[in-house]
């Protein structure tokens, strides 16, 4: 089945062979791999009833392995946020500049946010679905985890400080503009509205400003997406125009 080409896209075997420039690829790395299929967990929200897509955004930064935040587990394919982006999966709220401390990312109601991190200069936070997107996490990047399991692993721990990040590391829309707030990670210092967002989160702004004593670099964005009820990857979503 996820070789059959579909009216509304191609297959993935077919996107990864036109696309290869561009930067997809199935992910295949020993430091991520699963004796259990993706997804094989009934009710984890890890679990992805379609086609799995981990992208890495940010100008400069490629895709390759061994430099990501994330382990998502096999089989996933791994697609350049340009790619995504051209699809009208991807939408760029904020751009990452040089340098900058902030960026902003919007996803299309076909797909859904299983996970997202961000790298700064030494170190990885991300958040995940497991509780709403509530906790941060933070690790060094190169100690892989077991897929799926980034908060559990030895070098990883709950990022606290006091008070809380404000503004928070991560904020969570549920719209693609990300114009309705529908809450941030750990509290996001003073004011509403609390921790994690119990609804589909369309849209996530990032910001490492107040993270540590004087803020920090956002240097990439990746992404964990269940692209749904499909197991190829449609041309685009985007309207005709």
């Amino acid at each position: 089945m996820g070789d059959a080409t579909a009216a509304t896209g191609v297959s993935r075997r077919d996107l990864i062979k036109r696309t290869a420039a561009a930067g997809a690829v199935v992910w295949a790395s020993p430091v991520v791999s699963s004796s259990a299929a993706w997804g094989q967990s009934v009710g984890d929200c890890n679990e992805c009833d379609g086609l799995t897509i981990y992208s890495k955004y940010a100008p400069g930064n490629s895709q390759t392995e061994g430099n990501q935040c994330l382990s998502p587990c096999e089989p996933v394919t791994v697609l350049s946020s340009q790619i995504l982006i051209d699809a009208c999966i991807l939408n760029v709220v904020d751009t990452v500049e040089s340098g900058a401390q902030q960026a902003g990312l919007g996803f299309s109601e076909e797909v859904r946010l299983i996970r997202t991190a961000i790298k700064s200069t030494s170190d990885c936070y991300f958040s995940i679905c497991q509780d709403n997107f509530c906790t941060v996490y933070r690790n060094a990047p190169g100690t892989n985890s077991v897929c799926d399991e980034e908060h559990l692993h030895e070098d990883t721990t709950v990022y606290t400080q006091s008070p809380d990040p404000n503004p928070p590391i991560f904020r969570y829309y549920t719209d693609e503009a990300a114009t309705q707030l529908c809450g941030q990670s750990h509290g996001g210092g003073t004011g509403e509205p609390g921790c994690g967002c119990a609804s589909p989160v369309r849209a996530v702004r990032y910001n490492t400003e107040d993270v540590g004593s004087n803020g920090k670099p956002l240097n990439f964005i990746e992404v964990i997406l269940c692209l749904k009820g499909t197991t190829v990857t449609p041309g685009q979503f985007c309207e005709a125009t």
